[in-house]
């Protein structure tokens, strides 16, 4: 119906972190459960790396599995949903490395781009920090909106 009214459609997605807790408050649903090694960041001592305070443990994109996951998520809501782009929170969490570093070439976005099921599409990396707006790598194809047009926003409409 909305395409059909000319709305294009863009899903808000976040790939940072999953709704699995923390460490210290888990809340096993999946990835925990099964491996969380294999899906998470890990510290030497193997406690989970946390995104942010509270907001659960970060994803480790640098993981062949990782990456899967993303790019099977977003080709299922192109294929099944045929939504036009999509809007990805924490997108800069995956630019990251093993240990967090910021990598210049990111297997994961780079996948994103050069995906022949995606890269059609509209992908935009959201409440991107001041400091990264224009450090994203692109290919011509990701866009980036940064937290600063965000607030400003905010505020005119409020």
């Amino acid at each position: 119906a909305l395409h059909s009214a000319g709305i294009e459609v863009l899903v808000g997605l976040s790939y940072a972190t999953t709704a699995e807790g923390t460490d210290e408050h888990p809340r096993p649903l999946s990835l925990r459960g099964v491996d969380a090694a294999s899906y998470y960041r890990v510290r030497e001592q193997g406690a989970l790396v946390e995104w942010a305070e509270g907001a659960g443990c970060a994803l480790d994109h640098s993981k062949h599995q990782v990456k899967t996951l993303v790019l099977d998520s977003m080709r299922h809501w192109a294929a099944e949903y045929r939504v036009d782009g999509f809007y990805v929170y924490g997108a800069t969490e995956l630019q990251q490395g093993k240990a967090g570093e910021q990598l210049r070439i990111p297997p994961l976005l780079e996948a994103v781009a050069l995906d022949p099921v995606l890269n059609g599409l509209k992908v935009f990396a959201a409440d991107v920090p001041p400091a990264r707006v224009g450090a994203m790598p692109h290919w011509k194809v990701l866009g980036e909106r940064n937290a600063l047009f965000r607030d400003d926003a905010r505020r005119f409409l409020s």
